[in-house]
């Protein structure tokens, strides 16, 4: 069962308020499905350490697919407002007991290689960092990869 971020905390950063099921065949209980419900490309895993807050991973949740879109934005793709369906899919991960680093967030985009971003990957990486720098230690690996990708 995959949990995500429905806005509401009760202070308690233990608890799972806050946190809604995602339902296996449906939206989320009581919500609307968000702009981004059903989009695949880029794909993004975050992984972040147990200090990251349940409030801080639903600002990460909100901000993450503009921040993303607007580091992306290129003439072959150009970034045309909040995202829709087919324009981005976000996994959240917890780093496991085996995991190794000491960043507390670790953000990684996958996306196509277009000539016009692979001219300045690194700016691009940097502006995603840097829309996130208040969460403290935090990595972003942008990779641009030859690919295809097809949804139903």
């Amino acid at each position: 069962m995959e949990l995500t971020w429905d806005g509401v905390d009760e202070g308690d950063p233990a608890s799972d308020r806050g946190w809604a099921r995602l339902e296996a065949d449906g939206p989320l209980r009581g919500h609307s499905p968000a702009p981004w419900d059903d989009v695949e490309v880029p794909l993004i895993d975050v992984t972040y350490d147990r200090s990251v807050t349940p409030v801080e991973l639903g600002a990460l949740a909100d901000r993450l697919p503009d921040l993303v879109a607007g580091a992306v934005d290129c003439p072959e793709e150009p970034w045309t407002g909040r995202a829709q369906a087919g324009d981005i899919e976000i996994r959240f991960h917890p780093r496991s007991e085996h995991d190794v680093g000491s960043l507390r967030v670790v953000v990684e985009v996958r996306t196509k290689a277009l000539a016009s971003r692979l001219d300045d990957t690194q700016r691009r990486a940097d502006l995603i960092r840097d829309g996130l720098s208040d969460l403290g230690q935090i990595g972003v690996w942008l990779i641009l990869v030859e690919g295809a990708w097809s949804q139903a």
